[in-house]
């Protein structure tokens, strides 16, 4: 056992594995973690793992982390960033430490959060590329599944940081699902008159 031990201590010592499965792999996965007030959905597909935000600070420990290491999660392909709100996005440095995304995708649309500017700073710092997203842009999550991103316009003007998030359609197997983060009555309104 101590030598067990000493073996997982090293960077690569171990990795978390899921529990196997009885039935065949759906060809895409949705969770949506219960944060209260925040928001994090893990997305499978195609062997791949992402997530569209991740909470805040306080409920990445208790919540977001253990999910991902009870799922065999070790690394992200991907992390989609909607908006500069902290119960979205609080823990993303937890996130980008744990598991190195790939891929760090953001919105163009520039907010006041020091939340965000924390992130981008260390993204900066780590030399970590992210891109952004915009309307009609168009990320592949796995084989058969991708996520189409609605809202923002180019060139977008709002004052509420909610009518700035990002807002995605993943599409997968003929079945969508439509991610509104904390949009509020004006994207909901631009919605319904562009999409």
């Amino acid at each position: 056992l101590w030598v067990v031990n000493v073996f997982a201590q090293l960077p690569g010592g171990h990795v978390y594995v899921e529990m196997p499965r009885l039935a065949a792999a759906p060809a895409a996965e949705v969770t949506v973690l219960d944060l209260g007030s925040g928001a994090a959905a893990h997305l499978r597909a195609g062997g791949r793992d992402w997530m569209i935000d991740c909470g805040h600070a306080s409920r990445y420990p208790r919540v977001v982390l253990p999910y991902l290491r009870a799922r065999g999660v070790n690394v992200l392909d991907g992390l989609v960033i909607t908006h500069g709100d902290a119960q979205h996005i609080g823990a993303a440095l937890n996130l980008v430490s744990d598991f190195a995304p790939r891929r760090i995708v953001d919105s163009p649309v520039k907010d006041r959060s020091p939340t965000r500017r924390a992130l981008h700073a260390d993204l900066a710092g780590k030399r970590l590329p992210k891109s952004t997203l915009q309307r009609g842009d168009i990320a592949g999550l796995g084989e058969s599944a991708t996520l189409r991103v609605l809202y923002p316009p180019a060139g977008l003007l709002r004052s509420w940081a909610d009518d700035k998030a990002l807002v995605a359609r993943l599409e997968c197997a003929g079945v969508r699902v439509l991610f509104m983060s904390d949009s509020g009555f004006a994207t909901e309104h631009w919605l319904l008159e562009n999409e």
